[in-house]
């Protein structure tokens, strides 16, 4: 078992069981209690968990801990592709200035990697993006409705009422399945339905979706592929798949994994130093080097 598999392993544990021990991991896992702590070490600092003296607990309150952690473990699945995903998007939409925000583990990285300006309006169902960007230098319409308590997202007629009064420049949102033949389908018919209704008045809709979507067909379908501007996604994704969407005349972007800079390479001075070289590096940007 992979080191990132074995980390949403224990996040599941601890979402079941709100509090998990070393010891009984270690046995669980087949692992040293040491690697065990490191796991548990990189969880907490990632935000993910708190460590205790002897194993770990949720963040939370015990009412809400089994969703955040939840979520949590979903986001470690891809995590480096929706992460490179969202920073994409976030360079693509800096000019919108009415913006529907779906649900979804990558877009909510989008919502935390989208840069905060003045004159930015956001409509969204979710909460998760709510509370992401309703405390920064954005203005936010939250979707009223019925809360599913697996997403926390707002679904039904109110929330359907709400995001269709709104005209919006871009539409951002994520998908559980993309095909060329079904499009962009979701796992929930209520919460499909909130989008769909968004997506009506929108100029430009942009899907971020890792490799992994594509081929797949949920339950509903949440748009036509034909509507759909553009698809971020990762090399993975299926290439016949890309390219039946891109002969519909969808904008196709294929982030590519960043390129690691060896440990003992040295970073030219002409290139403004090493958080210079970083920042390129965040962005996508080629890395200038000297050897």
């Amino acid at each position: 078992m992979l080191a990132v598999e074995r980390r949403v392993k224990v996040l599941e544990r601890i979402a079941a069981d709100q509090a998990v021990e070393v010891s009984s991991l270690a046995r669980e896992f087949g692992v040293s209690e040491m690697t065990i702590r490191r796991d548990l070490r990189r969880l907490d600092r990632d935000g993910f968990v708190r460590r205790t003296y002897g194993g770990a607990t949720t963040r939370v309150v015990r009412s809400a801990g089994a969703f955040e952690v939840t979520q949590n473990s979903r986001m470690l699945h891809h995590a480096q592709e929706k992460r490179r995903i969202a920073m994409r998007a976030a360079e693509l939409t800096g000019d919108a200035r009415v913006m529907f925000i779906g649900v979804g583990s990558t877009v909510e990285q989008f919502a935390r990697l989208a840069a905060p300006r003045d004159g930015l309006l956001v409509i969204t169902q979710s909460l998760v993006v709510a509370s992401l960007l309703g405390t920064r230098r954005v203005s936010v319409i939250m979707a009223g409705g019925t809360v599913r308590q697996d997403e926390l997202s707002c679904v039904g007629p109110a929330a359907v009422e709400c995001v269709q009064r709104y005209n919006t420049d871009i539409a951002v949102i994520g998908a559980a399945g993309v095909s060329a033949r079904r499009g962009i389908t979701d796992l929930d018919d209520q919460e499909a339905g909130v989008i769909r209704a968004a997506l009506e008045k929108t100029e430009r809709i942009i899907v971020l979706a890792d490799g992994s979507k594509f081929g797949d067909v949920a339950l509903s379908t949440v748009v036509p592929i034909n509507r759909v501007s553009s698809i971020i996604t990762d090399p993975s994704a299926d290439p016949v798949e890309v390219e039946r969407i891109a002969r519909e005349g969808v904008d196709m972007i294929l982030v590519e994994p960043e390129v690691p800079v060896p440990p003992d390479t040295h970073v030219s001075a002409e290139t403004g130093g090493p958080a210079a070289n970083e920042e390129a590096g965040q962005n996508g940007a080629p890395l200038a080097v000297a050897t």
